[in-house]
């Protein structure tokens, strides 16, 4: 048998062992079968995708407004009502425990307050974002009503830092002792007296 004739025996018994292909389907219905079969995942997929966005933004909004140091809630100036309450308040608290010499007022955040102006003290009760007053009187204070164990000295100090809130003027926090914060770190700060 020469190399002719077994190459036309190999084609005819491979004629006859290949199967018949069937022909393909129209390329449009291939197209349509396929985006069906992944338009339910892909959804899925882009649900999941602007779920986790939405919730981080969410998320988010409360760590920038912590971050900011309060320079842009600041108004240009506050008006003379509010100047006249923060003033008015800053006077009370002097008068109860001491002589004061000064009073400064910054507008910021409560979480930004309690961080600068606290050493970082928590109060839960309060949202972070809150938009609050910082109220710092300087001069010679005691606290002689501060809650204190029997037989301990009254607290006092040289500066009383008030937190207000900026809308009820509602106090959220009181302390006393020192040393003088430097207010402009928090915003923009307005003089009380004298």
């Amino acid at each position: 048998m020469s190399a002719s004739d077994l190459d036309e025996l190999l084609r005819e018994h491979a004629r006859r062992w290949s199967a018949r292909q069937p022909a393909p389907p129209p390329l449009a219905d291939a197209v349509d079968h396929a985006r069906a079969a992944r338009r339910p995942r892909n959804t899925a997929w882009l649900s999941i995708v602007v779920s986790v966005l939405v919730v981080a933004a969410i998320a988010a909004v409360p760590l920038l407004r912590s971050l900011s140091t309060g320079h842009d809630a600041a108004p240009a100036s506050p008006s003379a009502a509010t100047v006249a309450k923060l003033s008015q308040l800053a006077r009370t608290a002097a008068a109860a425990n001491g002589e004061a010499r000064s009073a400064d007022a910054v507008l910021t955040t409560y979480l930004v307050a309690e961080r600068a102006v606290l050493g970082g003290s928590r109060s839960y009760d309060v949202p972070d974002d809150t938009p609050v007053w910082v109220i710092q009187i300087e001069g010679t204070f005691t606290c002689a009503a501060c809650p204190r164990p029997p037989q301990a000295r009254a607290p006092s100090g040289n500066v009383i830092t008030l937190i207000v809130d900026a809308t009820t003027f509602r106090s959220h926090d009181f302390s006393m002792g020192g040393p003088v914060q430097d207010l402009r770190a928090l915003g923009r700060v307005v003089r009380l007296w004298p």
